[in-house]
């Protein structure tokens, strides 16, 4: 739980969480795209990331980078990372897949953990939780919460942000499930239901 939490924190701070809560080690090949209409009305169309653990679709057109291991990492435990970005940088979706501690925590003392962290890192100020909402349609073994959040952060070119991370817990797979939106708090508005389609569409592969 450390370990994740202190990678999430710092990457959220610096650079919209690049590494996420896991340090990945080795650089992945490129996922395949397949088209798929939006789920947002009057949004971009999405294309979906198909993994070995997960599936994700994103706006068409931003760029996806990110690092990848075939099998965990003995110090971080991450299976999967990605970063999505939209061209000027501003608006990210980030995804991670990565081996739970066996602590037994469900998905929202881990986030409250982060949300806590986070607050003490230097760049970041004003954090305040909007919402950390558990989803009462999750199937059965899966604990999963989302955490909206507004917060600070003086490293950026918009540093007001607003931010949703998505956690999913599977015990009986030893995995979490990690996605994260950010984008600057006054394209709020025009992308709630951008980043709502992209969320959801987001599957782990059992």
């Amino acid at each position: 739980m450390i370990g994740l939490s202190l990678v999430a924190v710092t990457a959220v701070a610096g650079s919209l969480l690049a590494l996420g809560p896991g340090a990945p080690l080795a650089q992945a090949a490129a996922p395949a795209a397949t088209g798929s209409p939006s789920a947002a009305a009057g949004g971009p169309a999405l294309v979906e990331l198909a993994g070995e653990y997960s599936t994700l679709r994103h706006p068409e057109g931003w760029e996806v980078a990110g690092l990848s291991t075939d099998s965990p990492d003995e110090a971080s435990g991450t299976f999967v990372f990605r970063r999505i970005t939209a061209p000027g940088g501003e608006h990210t979706f980030c995804f991670n897949v990565h081996e739970t501690d066996g602590d037994g925590l469900t998905s929202r003392e881990v986030q409250e953990g982060w949300e806590a962290d986070i607050s003490e890192v230097s760049a970041v100020s004003d954090v305040r939780r909007v919402s950390l909402e558990e989803d009462p349609s999750a199937p059965p073994g899966r604990d999963t919460t989302r955490l909206e959040l507004t917060y600070t952060n003086s490293d950026r070119d918009e540093p007001d942000r607003w931010a949703v991370w998505q956690y999913t817990v599977i015990e009986e797979e030893g995995r979490g499930y990690f996605v994260q939106a950010d984008i600057p708090a006054a394209d709020l508005p025009g992308y709630g239901g951008l980043v709502d389609a992209v969320l959801d569409s987001f599957e782990p592969v059992l």
